[in-house]
């Protein structure tokens, strides 16, 4: 998806993304940004909860909806 998407379309996703901007740390190779978006914020919750039906055995097909 990145790749077919015009510069400007990239910039547009990156500042919904990261509205605060991203800083570059070139000489330690690091990327940082000043808060973390609520977006990401999410991914842990989301991981407890899946794990939460691995352990109960619900087939991981029942818990993928198609509109994620």
């Amino acid at each position: 998806m990145w790749e077919s998407l015009s510069i400007d379309s990239k910039k547009v996703f990156q500042n919904l993304l990261f509205p605060e901007g991203i800083y570059c740390n070139h000489e330690n190779n690091q990327v940082r940004t000043p808060r973390v978006n609520s977006f990401f914020s999410l991914i842990p919750e989301l991981a407890r909860y899946t794990e939460g039906y691995k352990k109960k055995g619900i087939s991981s097909k029942l818990i993928k909806s198609p509109l994620l």
